[in-house]
This record gives structure tokens, sequence and C-alpha cells, in this order.
């Protein structure tokens, strides 16, 4: 409306713009003189809309039919007519404003009035000589209604619309009103610049026009215009032209005024830009005229170039014409350069929006206006739910919440009262209960109406977060006040914050004699070197955690030792050091004891026959005891020049040298038999059991071992085993025994696994790594034992089906249910599909068909990379269902697809290997779908995936 505004406040006739709603939008500054009103009046909508109530009177008379002066009333339908007949009356009566509105939005039709203009702030009995005679057309406009008030009695003898001082030298009327309307519906830019320049163009001179855009930020200048040349003719204007480099425009620019260019001189042509030879040749152009389109005092928003192939230093048009043409070139590029901007600043708003984790939320008392992508995330539902019910969120919203979220709402829509809060909401369609963040406040538009806009965050982690820092510190405090052992929380310069009771304890002090001293003072004298202390504290403040041996002096004067491990923290914000002591006492005795007992040892290892070798962690001999003689033929002082893995027979080195590296781990898989060579070069097998010894840091020092010569007990092995062999049975007599034996094993590694998981929890940090490798490997033995034992089971014939009614969908949904956590930890997309022609039960033992469906997408998602799919579909055949498992795996190399189903077959092992499985999964599908009176087949391809599809029949007769 402003642009709308600025035109027709240059227009000589009254306008008045009112939408179909009947509400005043602009009011030209003839409207206001004719009305007598101010600008500040009318920017009142209520009295602005007084305006309207204004009526159209007939010039007086006492019979007859109406006089000159009556109000006519015409429409392009129906011809003239006047005003009394129009409104079924007998006689001329007046016609306000208001109800020539109303006739436009009903009929969509222009109207015309003509007759005497009363405002209603005159009394009647003066409008026939306050009031002027008028003529009021109303015509529509897109959604609005444009009122046009000519005043007819200045100068009877000239036409409504016309001018006494300059003929067509003034836009018509029509033209002006075009020429907004195509401004306020959106033309393009070109046209309506078009229009201006056929107007320029059509006084009885010859000229030709162009428009040029100037651009400030890059100094450029860009065509817009030209209808009277063609597109080649200005083809070097539309490539863009540079300010600094024509003459033609910079002075215009520069100047802010009009600059008059003689074109006749070859020399003055010469210093203007070559891209405007061709137009100059196209008119026969001798003069130019440049005249800028102005913004404002110093903003130029572009130039008039006006050509004419006359030589004259006069422009020939009038100042008011070219005024006005500037002045509607001036609304057209500022609208234009409004629209792109508003268009630059509503793709960053939609970015912005749309990358936002935060949901964006506008919406106005009954509907949603905009929410962004991210609701989707947040709710868990598509965000066109909020178009179709302005308050579909609060279905999500939690019971204990949603009154409050709904109060706080009708606050902030009834009264404006800005919305802040958390609340709760149940995400779907996992049901998962998140916390979620709003902020709203009431915004309104142009138009005064009122909106609300918000930002919606997931805070559910922070929530989370916050509650256990808060529990968290609560729990500290528990434990620090109740510890029995001695803990203390040391500030930055070393003083004591916090102390355990069992630190108290350890030394014999009250807590607040030892809140803000340093460990200075608690020290032995002559038993601590304080300086290392304070280095230590410092690397441990700097996030080093570090361990070493401190001498206490108690409140009673007693000296003890012990153990300080030091390691950085963050107490109630701030960091510090929390230092753990242990006392050693007790530990430093059994020290003293033992190297007491290592002299015993010493004696009794020179005395045994088992060769004992002590070696550094690289394998170098660094004692052997006397009986290496006897069973190597080499004195203690030959061993060492050998390393550990010098005299190994080389089809052996391998397993020790893996041996060793894994006690470098802290893994000892217990004894080990090996060759080694004899002094008098045969080898000899020895039996090791290896102990490793490890540092404060956990570093591998010392490797002792203990072997014993098995030589003949190995020979002896060989035979067993050979006689082994040839007294193995069948491969059924082998099945049936593993499917017997169930208890047998399942019993104590049940018990294995139990104790493992108890472990982890229970021993120290130190250990529950070898704990965990103890509980991990037992479960993937438990797993590859259930699977070869189901499988001897099936090849022995010792498994019944039990058929019974299965719910189809229902079990399937559930087995893919358990599946989808692993799916989700390892990236993979899961889905699945039941066709209608699914039957809905079948006659199957529940336990294979679950046995089946984990087998196969167990492996769908182990055989897929990260960011992959499975997908299971069910549909149903005659009397039977096919269930079909799809990934987008590794797939399956075609060569190895006849040995798929085969038992512990897989198509990568040893150490080539790269997933993890027994190789009996396929085996056992394959064997019960046979049981189950099916089919399974399988369709694969290298790197693309794999398909395997079951056929099921509904009721299953066992075919073991």
């Amino acid at each position: 409306m402003t642009d709308f505004a600025a035109i027709a406040d240059a227009i000589a006739c009254g306008i008045i713009l009112v939408d179909e709603d009947g509400l005043v939008r602009s009011v030209n500054a003839a409207a206001r003189r004719l009305f007598g009103a101010s600008a500040d009046q009318v920017a009142d909508p209520d009295r602005a809309a007084a305006l309207l109530d204004a009526t159209i009177h007939p010039a007086p008379s006492s019979s007859g039919p109406p006089p000159t002066g009556a109000p006519a009333l015409s429409s392009p339908r129906g011809g003239a007519r006047t005003a009394s007949h129009a409104d079924g009356q007998h006689g001329p009566s007046p016609t306000s404003l208001r109800c020539l509105v109303q006739r436009v939005v009903d009929r969509s039709e222009e109207v015309s009035v003509t007759g005497r203009l009363v405002p209603m702030a005159l009394p009647a009995a003066q409008a026939p000589t306050s009031a002027r005679t008028v003529s009021v057309s109303a015509r529509p406009n897109g959604e609005s209604v444009v009122l046009t008030i000519r005043r007819t009695t200045d100068n009877p003898s000239l036409p409504a619309g016309s001018a006494s001082d300059g003929g067509n030298d003034r836009l018509p009327l029509d033209q002006h009103l075009h020429i907004l309307e195509s401004i306020a519906q959106g033309a393009p830019l070109s046209s309506i610049a078009a229009g201006i320049i056929r107007f320029v163009e059509s006084r009885p001179v010859p000229l030709t026009a162009v428009i040029l855009q100037y651009d400030g930020d890059t100094g450029t200048l860009r065509h817009t215009a030209s209808p009277s040349l063609g597109s080649a003719t200005t083809q070097g204007l539309r490539d863009g032209l540079e300010v600094d480099g024509c003459a033609l425009a910079r002075r215009a620019i520069q100047s802010r005024s009009r600059v008059h260019h003689d074109l006749g001189e070859d020399t003055k042509r010469e210093a203007i830009d070559r891209a405007w030879y061709p137009c100059f040749d196209a008119v026969d152009a001798s003069t130019a005229w440049t005249v800028p389109i102005m913004k404002s005092d110093t903003d130029v928003l572009g130039v008039l170039v006006l050509l004419t192939p006359e030589c004259r230093r006069t422009l020939p048009l009038r100042r008011r014409r070219v005024d006005l043409a500037t002045r509607l070139l001036h609304i057209a590029l500022e609208r234009d350069r409004r629209r792109e901007a508003l268009e630059r600043s509503t793709e960053q708003f939609r970015q912005v929006t749309e990358s936002m984790r935060e949901v964006f939320w506008l919406r106005t008392a009954d509907e949603v206006l905009y929410a962004s992508p991210s609701f989707e995330d947040v709710w868990g539902r598509p965000r066109e739910i909020l178009y179709e019910d302005v308050d579909a969120y609060l279905d999500d919203v939690h019971p204990d919440d949603v009154d409050r979220v709904r109060a706080a709402c009708k606050r902030l829509i009834r009264d404006d009262v800005p919305l802040d809060m958390h609340y709760r909401i149940i995400r779907r369609p996992d049901r998962r209960t998140q916390w979620v963040s709003a902020s709203f406040r009431p915004v309104h538009n142009d138009r005064g109406e009122p909106r609300f806009a918000g930002i919606v965050r997931d805070v559910t982690e922070a929530y989370t977060s916050k509650r256990r820092l808060e529990q968290s510190e609560e729990t500290y405090r528990n434990l620090i006040d109740h510890a029995t052992d001695a803990i203390y929380v040391q500030n930055a310069e070393g003083e004591f914050l916090d102390l355990s009771r069992g630190a108290v304890d350890m030394y014999g002090y009250s807590r607040e004699e030892m809140i803000g001293k340093t460990p200075a003072f608690v020290s032995a004298d002559d038993k601590n070197d304080l300086a290392h202390v304070q280095t230590c504290f410092q690397r441990a403040l700097d996030g080093e955690p570090q361990r070493f041996e401190f001498w206490g002096e108690r409140a009673d004067g007693s000296v003890f030792p012990k153990e300080v491990r030091l390691q950085r923290a963050t107490y109630f914000g701030q960091p510090v050091v929390v230092a753990f002591a242990l006392d050693i006492t007790d530990r430093k005795a059994a020290e003293e004891a033992l190297r007491r007992s290592e002299k015993r040892y010493r004696l009794v290892v020179k005395n045994m026959k088992d060769v004992v070798m002590l070696h550094d962690a690289n394998g170098a001999t660094l004692w052997a005891s006397p009986s290496v003689n006897e069973v190597l033929g080499r004195t203690p002082e030959e061993a060492r020049a050998y390393t550990a893995f010098e005299i190994i027979h080389p089809n052996d080195l391998d397993e020790v040298v893996a041996h060793y590296e894994d006690l470098e781990h802290g893994t000892n898989r217990g004894p080990i038999t090996y060759r080694v060579r004899h002094a008098d070069g045969h080898y000899v097998w020895l039996e090791t059991l290896v102990q490793a010894t490890y540092d404060e840091g956990g570093t591998l020092t010392r490797i002792q071992s203990s072997s014993r010569d098995v030589s003949e007990r190995v020979q002896r092995q060989r035979e067993l085993r050979r006689a082994k062999r040839e007294a193995e049975e069948a491969d059924r007599l082998k099945s049936a025994m593993l499917a017997n034996m169930s208890h047998e094993i399942r019993t104590p590694l049940t018990s294995v696994i139990g104790f493992a998981e108890v472990l982890r929890d229970e021993v120290a940090p130190e250990h529950q790594r070898f704990a965990g490798l103890i509980y991990d490997g037992s479960r993937r033995l438990m797993r590859t034992l259930d699977s070869v034992l189901q499988l001897s089971k099936l090849e022995a014939g010792l498994i019944d089906l039990n058929a019974e009614p299965v719910r189809i969908r229902q079990e399937i949904r559930d087995t893919i249910n358990l599946l989808r956590p692993q799916a989700d930890s390892h990236g993979i997309d899961l889905q699945v599909y039941i066709s209608e022609s699914a039957p809905t039960s079948a006659t199957w033992d529940e336990g294979a068909l679950h046995r089946i469906l984990t087998n196969l997408v167990g492996n769908a998602i182990k055989f897929t990379h990260r960011g992959g799919s499975a997908r299971v579909e069910v549909n149903g055949e005659r009397d039977a269902v096919r269930i079909a498992v799809t990934d987008t795996g590794v797939g399956i190399d075609k060569a190895f697809l006849p040995h798929i189903f085969e038992p512990f077959k897989q198509e990568t092992g040893g150490m080539r290997r790269s997933y993890e499985g027994s190789g009996l999964g396929l085996a056992i599908v394959h064997r019960l779908v046979e049981i189950m009176g099916g089919s399974i087949d399988v369709d694969s391809e290298k790197n693309v995936g794999t398909t395997f599809t079951v056929v099921l029949p509904t009721t299953t007769q066992d075919r073991a």
C-alpha cells in the first residue's frame, strides 16, 4: 500500500483504496483536501471509515427529471442511470460511497456516479452551497476497490480527467490507475517500465527511452526496459555496465540531476561506452538526456535515458511529465527491489528454520501458519497435523502436564502473556517420554493482527543431565560424609576442601582441623619429598592421573606409609584434585616377608627338576635354574645367551610369540606346549607355564617360565590321537552324543557366565576387563553350543515340532521388534511389510518360526554395513506363507552358494574372517524349514545384497 499511496499523491484527483471488508487502506492528498482531513486523521482506521459515509446528492429541483447535477449511476452492463432509479425510488436520492464500494464487491464491475459530494462532517442543510460537484467511479482492483473522485466544477469545458495546461503532457488518469494496478498486482518490472516508456515516447517529438537499474553495492547498471529497441540492439546494455565507464549515466548518478549529452560530435561520442553505439545508430541519435530515478535525495535507483535524432538543448517534455514518469519508475523499481529483498529474506528464513533442530512455530488463535520440519523429529508425527488441527500437538503432551500447557496457551492468546515453560511429551510411535522447552511471544503483522511466534526445543538430554547432576551431587555428599575410605578433595592451591570420614579416622584430626591445610600438615618429618608431591599434584590438576607413596604422621605422632592416587575432578563447578589414600602398613610388611621368602624360593628352584627361567619384556633370558642342563644340555650361563625364542622349533614359534604378546596385554592362556632345540640338535617337547609381572602402570616388566620335559607324554598323546581317530564313530553317533550332552555342558557353562557377570561388578577395576572377557567368551561359547546341539538334535531326529495355532503377523512383528535395537546399534534401517494377502494364523511350531526369523534377520543385520537396510516381506500364497528377508549387505559369492546350508561352512574362514559366527545358523534354518514341510531359496549378488525366501505351508506336518 505504501507504493500505491506514494503515486496516488502525485495525481490531481482524489483516490481512496478500500479492501473488500470495507476498511480504508489509503487516502491520497487530493482526497484529503476534498474531505478537509489531515494525514493523521485518515491514519486512524475508525476515522478513515467515516469518509465512506459521504454522500452524492442531486442538484435541488421541485419537479420534473433530475437536473444536470443529479447523481447519475452507470455501469458497463446497463449504461447510465440516476441514483434514484438505481435505488428503486421515483425521485433522486443520495448515494453513499460505502454503497458504491459494496456494489463493486457484489457485482465485480465498475460503477460511476456524478453529483454533489457532501461529507458527513457537513450539516445536510449546507449541502447545496457547501458541497462540490464531482464524478466518482468505483472499480475492482484485485481484493480491493479503488474510488476515484474528480471535481467537475473547476473547468466545466474540459472533460473529466483532462488538464488545461498541457493536454497530453500529463499522464491520463486511466494510465495512472493501470500502472498502479500493475504494481499492486505484482506485474513484471519490465512490463511496468515498458508502459511508462510508451507514455514518455508518445510526444510528437521523436523520442526513444531506455531504463537502467543501478546497483550501488556493485557500481553497475542493468538494462530494464527499452521496448522501441530490439534485443540485439541492446545486447551490450543487457550484459551490464560499469558506472565508472559509462559516461552517459555517471554524471547523472553523481550529481543526482538531469544531464544533457550532445552526440553529434565524434569526440564526444567516443567518451561514451561502446555498448550504446547500436542504440545511437538505430535511432540516429544526436542528443541524449539522462534523468536519475531517485528514491531519496541521495539514493539513486536507476536512470532514464532519452534519445532523439534532433539537435536541441532543451528536453522536449514538460517537467511534470518527466517527474511523474520518474516517480512511477521510482515506485516500480523500489517495489522490485523490496520484492527481491523479501524473496531473499524468505529463502534465508526457510533455510534457517528448516536447518534448525528446534521447532519454529507461528500461529494465530485459530490456525498454525508455519511449523518447521523439525516438529517431526521432536514429536515423531508429521507437521501437517498442525495445519489440520491447531491443538493437535496437545494429544501428545503428558497427561500430568496437558492442563498446565493448555492454560498457558490460553493466557498467551487471550491476554498476550508470554509463554515460557518446560513440559513433557510422549513421542510417537515409540511412546518415549521427552522433555521440551517452549517459548512463545505475541507479535503483530502490518495490519495489527495478532500472531504468536515461538521456539520449542527438545531438552530431554539437558533435563536428564541436570537431574543426574543434582542426584550426583546429592550422592557425592552422602558418599563423602559416610565413606570409610580415605578421600581428600583439594583445590588448585592444594588445600583440603573436603574429607571423608575415613580420612579423618586415618590421621586422628577433626574435619575442621584439616580443612584449609595442605599435605605438608600431615607429612612425617624427613620421610617425604614434598617437591615431588607438589609436582604430582600439579600433573593431576592438568589431567594426568598420579600414584605415589607418602608417609603420614597422625595426631598422636605415629607415622605410617600410605599409597596415594590423584586424579582431576570437578567439585561443585570448580576444578579440583581428588586424592584416594590407602594405608599400606600391612602391604609393606608383606613385601618384607616376600623378600625373605624369595631366598627360600631360590633354594627350592635350584633343586627342582623343572626348568625355571626369568626373562625381561623383550624375551632376553635373565636367569635360568640349574635343571636347564639336564633338560636342554646347556648350563645356566649358556642359556642366558639365548632369548626365549631363538631355540624354539620354527613350526611352534608363532604360537609362542603370540602367547608372549598376549601377556603384554594382560592375558595368560595357561600352559603351552612346544619344541625346543637341545644342545645336541634334537628337539625336546616342553610344557611351559608362564607368569608375568607388571609395574604400577600396568606395563609388563618380567616373565617367569616353568618348563618340564613332556616329550614322552607328547608321544603317548600322538598315539592316543591316532587311536581315537581310528575309533571315532559315524557322524550320526557324534550328533546323538552332542545332543545328549546338552545338560552336562550347559550347567557348568551357565555357572561360568553367571559368575563372570557377578565378577564384572564386584572385582577391582583393573580386573574388570578380564571378567568381561570371560563373560563375553562364555556367552559366545553358549551361543555356539546351542547351535551345535540344536543342529545335532535335528540331524539325529531328536526334535519333535509342537504344532499349534500361531498368530503369524503378531509373531513376526514381535521377533522384528526384538531385533530392532540390534539393527539400530549397527545403523541398519530394519523394515517389515506384511501383505493383506498374508494369512492371520497358521499351525506351526512357534519356537521353530522364531529361530528361522532370528537367524535370517540376524544375518541380514550382521552382514550389512552401517547405513544399509534390511526388509522382511510376508505374502500369502495358496495354503502357504512366503517370507522374504532382503538386505543390502556384502552379498555371497556365486561359487559359495551351493555350500551355503552346509554346517560349519563359511565363505571366509580363519584369520581372514570379518564376521563372528559358527557357520551353523543357516544349516539349522534349512533343517527346520525342511521339517516344517517348507522350502528355502537364496538369491545373492556380491556387494549388492542377499534375499532368503522361505515358503511354509500353513499347516505343519512333522517330517523329521
